[in-house]
């Protein structure tokens, strides 16, 4: 993915393995998200909102702009 990515209320249980998002992530009311992929690279800021405990940010994705995330990710 090239450019920035949103995702609003979906039914996604996973963010893919080797995901490389060239702008901003926005991951927005995804309540059967379970976890994340390895090796996700993210260019622009990463913003979370209503998410699920158990799909708590993994300390390997890359982040190169700012992390907008709730308080315990």
């Amino acid at each position: 993915m090239q450019e920035s990515l949103e995702c609003w209320h979906l039914g996604l249980r996973r963010i893919p393995a080797s995901l490389f998002c060239g702008g901003d992530l926005l991951l927005v009311d995804l309540p059967s998200l379970e976890g994340w992929g390895a090796d996700i690279w993210i260019k622009g800021d990463l913003i979370m909102s209503r998410i699920p405990r158990q799909a708590a940010l993994p300390r390997d994705v890359r982040v190169e702009g700012k992390r907008r995330v709730p308080v315990g990710y």
